[in-house]
Formats: structure tokens, sequence, C-alpha cells
């Protein structure tokens, strides 16, 4: 049977039952400057305190440094902080997530990395900051917090490929492509003109180079991403498309094409 927490039955004694009853985790509280102030709840006396501003070691350090530099510091030197473990804590399960849902949401990791940067203005997607942290340690990590990795993070690093991106001089040339269910590839299959276009290297598990396959696909993949009238341009250079005032069915390749823009 459920059991409801001292402290939420604490609460309904002492009728403090959220915004209805002025108090419930928190109280809104008027300041002598007429300002409004939030007082938390002590959980440990159950009376309400001001806000406090707090301080994390892992903040001061870590601010000024570069994205991958942040990341490795706050896994190296930080996990025991108590704001470096909470980016831990909360970061390694997001991560494992995103790798669970490929190829159920995505069929590529660059897909979603581009997705998170591109509609949530975040700094890198999670495969690229899995590759900040390691993928080989960041499973382990997952591992002894008993976080479910799927079979095919292994199996690439079985492989001997220890990176989702392949980078050189800073820049990414490669992405590793995870297996495919049929479905999956059925989804993603893309005019034979497309497929033959030299921009960006794939990575494919199982063959004799390590990284092989070109694909147009892949173009947009890099440290910094192409612009959607990018994308675009090389999309009406490669197929040409019937103006849309015009067109009265869409094509699947069409479809297609729309799918891989977005």
């Amino acid at each position: 049977a459920f059991v409801i927490p001292e402290v939420m039955r604490r609460l309904i004694e002492q009728k403090a039952l959220g915004n209805k009853t002025g108090a419930g985790f928190y109280k809104k509280v008027t300041a002598p400057d007429g300002s409004t102030e939030y007082h938390v709840l002590n959980l440990q006396t159950m009376q309400y305190e001001p806000p406090a501003k707090p301080r994390f070691d892992v903040i001061g350090e870590t601010k000024d440094l570069e994205l991958p530099e942040r990341i490795r510091a706050i896994f190296d030197r930080f996990a025991d902080d108590r704001g470096g473990m909470f980016i831990v804590e909360t970061t390694l399960p997001i991560l494992a997530y995103a790798a669970r849902r490929i190829p159920e949401i995505a069929d590529s990791i660059a897909e979603v990395d581009n997705a998170m940067r591109w509609g949530f203005n975040a700094e890198a997607g999670p495969f690229e900051l899995w590759d900040m942290i390691g993928v080989r340690r960041g499973r382990e990590m997952m591992r002894e917090r008993e976080i479910a990795v799927p079979q095919w993070v292994d199996d690439m690093l079985a492989a001997g490929i220890e990176s989702f991106y392949q980078r050189e001089d800073g820049r990414v040339i490669g992405v590793y492509q995870p297996p495919l269910t049929q479905d999956a590839r059925r989804r993603t299959r893309l005019p034979s003109r497309v497929l033959r276009q030299p921009t960006r290297r794939s990575i494919a598990p199982n063959s004799t180079s390590s990284w092989p396959r070109t694909a147009a696909r892949s173009a947009s993949y890099g440290a910094t991403p192409a612009p959607a009238s990018t994308i675009w341009a090389m999309a009406s250079s490669t197929w040409s498309f019937t103006p849309r005032a015009t067109r009265s069915t869409t094509t699947s390749t069409t479809w297609r094409w729309k799918r891989w823009r977005c």
C-alpha cells in the first residue's frame, strides 16, 4: 500500500496545502521593502527560511572553461562536490536514455544531437556530451549506477570504436551509425544520387575500413551546424522539385527529403 511520506503528513496537519492556504513546501512572504519572497520549508525543522544563494565550488572553478573542458573537469574533479554530483547524476541517465531511443525516435545519433542544439538551443547534444566524458568511461559509470545501456553501444566499443564522432583538427568528419532495424532502413532510404555525394563519412560496423561509406545525409554533421538555408540549397542542387503551388501530390522522394531536412 502507498505510504504518505512523513513530511507530507505533517504539512497536512499544519493545513499547509499549497497556494490556496498560503504555504506548502514554499511560503509567499512580503519583505520589509515590499518585494515578494518565497521562503522554503526546512524539512528537518519544518520551519520556513528565507532563500539563501547556494555556493558550489564546481561553478566557480569551471565557469570560464569551454564546454568540453568544463564537462571533463566536472566528471574528473568534482564528482564528489554537491553541485558536481548533481550534474553527474542527472546527466548520465539522460545520455543513456538518448542512446536507448535509437532507432525508435531517430535513425542516427547526429539527428538527436542536431535536434537538441537547433530545437532547444543546447550547447551540445547528448552524444556530443558523451564523447566529451568518454564513451567507455560513461558506460562504466552508468553500469555502476545500474543505468541501462543499449547493446549497440557495447558492440561499438567492442569493435574498437571509442567515440560517436570522428574528429580531425577539431572538425567532425565522421559519425558512428548504429545498426538499424529493417523498418528503420526502409525509412532512411534516399535517392541514389544523394547517396553518392562525397561530403562526410559515416562509421559502419563490421566493415573493412574504420570510416567508410559517404552520404550526403551527413553533410550537416559538423562542429558548427549548417543553417537550414544551406541544407535546402544542397537539396535543391541535388534533386529537382516541383514548385509547391503546382504540385498536385507529394512524391515519396520529396517526403524523404523533407523528413531528412527536419
